[in-house]
């Protein structure tokens, strides 16, 4: 059983993983400019934010239907990219989302929410 990232997505360094996943989401955001630039606006409102898992949350219960939407086309987006490279890369779609989330996290701007692994929305 492997006992770190690097072995189990047989990369030289965890920068060749991390450089993969932000190809595709860079293409998934490039390719949905104008949703891409709704969910920064949600995010700086703060009604949206990142999570641990990979995918947007809303911090909002109370949002309205097109955010909801919204969140859920990118989720969605995000899942299909996500579960491209798990079967490219012959990993579970679990491990994919952590990379991920781990990466969107560490790529959110500071004063935007974020949630942790406890479930808790915090500032970053």
């Amino acid at each position: 059983m492997p006992n770190n990232i690097t072995q189990i997505f047989q990369f030289k360094s965890l920068w060749q993983l991390n450089a993969i996943i932000m190809l595709a989401l860079a293409s998934l955001l490039l390719s949905q400019h104008a949703i891409a630039t709704d969910i920064g606006a949600l995010k700086a409102q703060k009604i949206a934010g990142e999570q641990s898992n990979g995918y947007v949350g809303l911090i909002k219960t109370d949002a309205d239907t097109a955010a909801k939407n919204l969140v859920d086309e990118i989720n969605a987006k995000r899942k299909n990219i996500y579960q491209k490279l798990a079967t490219k890369q012959q990993v579970s779609l679990a491990e994919i989302e952590k990379v991920a989330g781990a990466h969107n996290i560490s790529k959110t701007p500071s004063g935007q929410l974020v949630k942790d692994k406890s479930g808790n929305w915090v500032s970053k």
